[in-house]
């Protein structure tokens, strides 16, 4: 009868721990990447596997000789002590640094003294894994305080590690998203001061998302009139002409287009269309993902340019035709 409860409460075990794990993986799958606090946001996805993960913290160790930074921890609001005694513990561990730098545990008993809810017992004992695939960022582990009752066999260290590479895949793809924004912002901003006329445009529609004063200025339309309007809302005399059809063929094809010296007649508002003639490249451009997701068009304003040639040359047909006749 001991070995039939043994074995059913061993499959009862592995069978929460299997429906915990995959309740941390949807809601982890739902994070948003872009949240101000990614690390606390992610761990307090934990609540179904608070029974075999108590607390937990996702720590980064720039160098053995410092201490521990503590990113984040669940429950939100209980992980002062726990930074404290990580914190306590891993100072100046050169050994401990090195095990995680080689991708083993470290499993540090006797470390804390927590008061979980669900348990009389203190949690005292603590798993340190480290965080695989971490990029070039500093040495990172996710901390795990152990169910006081379980002893700590290959079963549990393989849930907790499941639950750790689900823990650092969200918060990378969350770093990787916010770095791939603040990339954006400062390309948008770089753009905004461009000397050259630049737009963004995004998705199968060309729709505006961003222009800069010069853009605006060469084209005679405003932001206003731009920003949330697609390439032919904006440039409706240009409807039938070939120009909506080269720029959605960057988008569908991911290849480039250069144009020479180009005649592009505009409406400025003045009564008619306007002879302008313009040099440009349409850029197609791709997310994190290498996705395409729109282009970018760099305009350069050569009709002052253009005209003062074609005076130049009329000119100098004019004078030849008068040393001709001589």
């Amino acid at each position: 009868v001991l070995v039939v409860a043994t074995e059913t409460t061993a499959r009862m075990v592995a069978a929460r721990r299997q429906v915990a794990l995959h309740g941390a993986s949807d809601a982890l799958a739902r994070l948003d990447a872009l949240t101000d606090d990614l690390f606390g946001s992610a761990l307090q996805t934990l609540t179904a596997t608070r029974l075999d993960a108590p607390c937990v913290a996702y720590v980064r160790w720039p160098e053995a000789e410092g201490a521990p930074v503590l990113m984040g921890g669940f429950p939100c609001g209980d992980t002062e002590q726990f930074g404290a005694a990580l914190a306590r513990a891993l100072q100046g561990q050169a050994e401990r640094f090195e095990a995680l730098a080689r991708g083993e545990p470290v499993h540090l008993p006797g470390l804390l003294s927590w008061q979980s809810p669900d348990h009389p017992e203190p949690v005292t004992d603590v798993l340190l894994l480290p965080v695989r695939h971490a990029g070039e960022a500093a040495l990172q582990c996710i901390a795990f305080g152990l169910n006081p009752r379980v002893p700590l066999g290959a079963g549990y260290q393989r849930f907790l590690q499941s639950l750790a590479d689900e823990l650092s895949s969200a918060i990378q793809r969350g770093e990787s998203a916010q770095a791939h924004q603040r990339a954006f912002a400062e390309r948008d901003n770089l753009l905004q001061h461009a000397p050259m006329a630049i737009a963004v445009l995004s998705g199968p529609d060309q729709t505006f998302t961003l222009v800069n004063p010069h853009y605006c200025r060469i084209t005679g339309r405003s932001k206003e009139r731009l920003l949330g309007n697609t390439y032919v809302g904006a440039f409706p005399e240009l409807v039938d002409t070939p120009w909506p059809a080269i720029a959605k063929n960057v988008y569908l094809t991911g290849e480039r287009y250069v144009s020479p010296e180009t005649l592009i007649p505009l409406d400025f508002g003045r009564g008619g269309l306007e002879d302008r003639w313009f040099q440009f490249n349409l850029e197609p451009m791709r997310d994190l993902h290498h996705r395409l997701t729109g282009l970018t068009a760099l305009a350069h304003d050569v009709t002052e340019q253009v005209q003062a040639r074609t005076a130049l040359e009329r000119s100098a047909a004019e004078r030849q035709t008068l040393l001709d006749r001589l």
